[in-house]
């Protein structure tokens, strides 16, 4: 990801910093361990975020899935969407896409759902990071760790208070997730595909999909979805770059329609829309 001589570069900006630690440093990312680890600290969108070896590290071109929600968000905003617009961050791993969202729009309610340990360290101190921008625009952020698998209507009927005094309602308006949807290494190789080292030395569990070609994660999160995504909600979906495909064809399976797929920077097909119909009971099918 980095030039080893980017450390050196980074610590320039910050003063006198003690030679053997940069040293120390430099040797481990030799061993490809991520810069943002080292640093503790990731960038997305605008965001600085806390992180740590063990939490996915978000990246760039994720943020044109924010951006299409961003944008999506306020033209439903604009059109007269009745009450607080409600949003729930699967796999949230940072913190970051949920986090963006609730510091992007206005009066919307966040939840940020994630079951690893030191994934909600991460979370936890990245909300207290941006909490004063937060309720700035009227908004709430909510943590939940859970496994995608066991969040459903128990979660989101729940009433707490946001920070702001809004109650939350019992369904989502948006569902968006960067799940793990990366196939395993022998999928890969059989490809002649190689992680780099990096990619390798982030948590197995935030990268591999699981199932045949990485799809177990992505097919677990628009099941989960279809769930709790109100009538007339959408879901915005990341996932490997030759899952749309199947990805659209668990969608309609499920009861979502007006399936959209559109490109990352690098013209590759990453992300996947699709919406509830009105009418629709929100149960997942099969």
């Amino acid at each position: 990801m980095f030039p080893r001589s980017e450390l050196r570069m980074i610590f320039d900006t910050l003063g006198e910093v003690d030679d053997t630690v940069i040293v120390n440093l430099e040797k481990q990312r030799e061993l490809g361990v991520p810069l943002q680890y080292l640093l503790r600290s990731a960038h997305f969108y605008g965001l600085d975020l806390f992180i740590e070896e063990g939490v996915f590290i978000p990246r760039f071109e994720t943020e044109v899935l924010v951006e299409r929600v961003v944008q999506d968000c306020k033209c439903a905003q604009r059109s007269g969407h009745s009450g607080r617009l409600r949003i729930a961050d699967l796999c949230a791993g940072t913190g970051a896409i949920g986090l963006k969202l609730a510091t992007s729009l206005r009066n919307v309610d966040v939840t940020l759902v994630e079951i690893d340990d030191t994934a909600i360290r991460a979370i936890q101190k990245n909300v207290e990071l941006y909490k004063s921008e937060i309720r700035a625009l009227s908004n709430s952020v909510k943590i939940v760790q859970a496994d995608v698998t066991e969040f459903s209507d128990e979660h989101c009927a729940r009433t707490d208070m946001g920070e702001n005094g809004a109650q939350s309602q019992s369904k989502y308006d948006v569902v968006v997730s960067n799940p793990p949807y990366i196939p395993s290494v022998e999928e890969l190789q059989e490809e002649d595909i190689t992680l780099p080292n990096d990619v390798l030395n982030e948590p197995a569990l935030a990268l591999f999909g699981g199932g045949e070609h990485g799809m177990l994660m992505p097919e677990t999160v628009i099941r989960t979805a279809a769930r709790v995504v109100s009538p007339g909600g959408k879901l915005y979906l990341e996932h490997y770059d030759d899952q749309a495909p199947e990805i659209a064809k668990i969608l309609d399976n499920q009861g979502f329609r007006g399936v959209e797929h559109f490109n990352d920077l690098n013209g590759v097909p990453r992300f996947s829309k699709a919406r509830v119909p009105i009418g629709s009971s929100g149960q997942a099918q099969g």
